[in-house]
Order: C-alpha cells, then sequence, then structure tokens
C-alpha cells in the first residue's frame, strides 16, 4: 500500500511540473497577439510614419507651386539614417516573425 501511495505522490507532482509548465493554446495565441501589436505599432511609430509623413503634401500639391515637403525636409546625418534604417530592419524582422507565429499558433 505504501508502495502504491509514493508511486501515485510521484505521479501528481510530475503531472502538476508538466502543467504548470504548460501554456494553453489560447494563452499562447494571446500572448503571441499582443506581443505582435505592440511591435507593429513600434514599427509604424519609428519606421513607417517618418517615411510617409510628407504623404499629404504630396496628395495636394498643386502644380505650379514649391514643392512643400521637400523644402520642410531637415537635412539627416547619413550616420543616423544608416543607423534608422538599421532599426527598421530588426524591427521590420521581428514583426515578421511575430505575425508567422501568430500564423502558425492558429493554424494548429
Amino acid at each position: 500500500m505504501k508502495n502504491t501511495a509514493t508511486w501515485v505522490s510521484i505521479g501528481l507532482i510530475l503531472g502538476n511540473l508538466a502543467l504548470t509548465g504548460c501554456e494553453s493554446k489560447q494563452d499562447k495565441l494571446q500572448r503571441l497577439q499582443a506581443e505582435y501589436a505592440a511591435a507593429y505599432k513600434q514599427y509604424q511609430l519609428d519606421c513607417v510614419d517618418p517615411m510617409t509623413s510628407g504623404a499629404a503634401d504630396a496628395l495636394n500639391y498643386v502644380p505650379g507651386t514649391a514643392a512643400k515637403s521637400a523644402a520642410a525636409k531637415p537635412n539627416v546625418d547619413p550616420a543616423e539614417e544608416a543607423k534608422r534604417t538599421a532599426k527598421c530592419q530588426a524591427d521590420d524582422a521581428k514583426t515578421k516573425q511575430l505575425q508567422q507565429e501568430v500564423l502558425d499558433a492558429t493554424s494548429k
């Protein structure tokens, strides 16, 4: 009897350890979606918005007038631009990876 109780106890302990380390499919999906949303929002703010900030001027351009966006565009240090480009490429890769993980989690 004591031997059976020991095995049952060991089984319960191992089962609890396995369950506490596991993440449900829904929890994992929600976590990945939250990570993706945060990463994408940061990518938008850091990389996409600065590139499209003059888009409204371009759409509202009237022929025969000076282009506003060209005059308003500040001189950008090439080193800073290279640093921003590298950061944006890394952010883009992270966002794509998270997007793929979300897709993988939904298809399983």
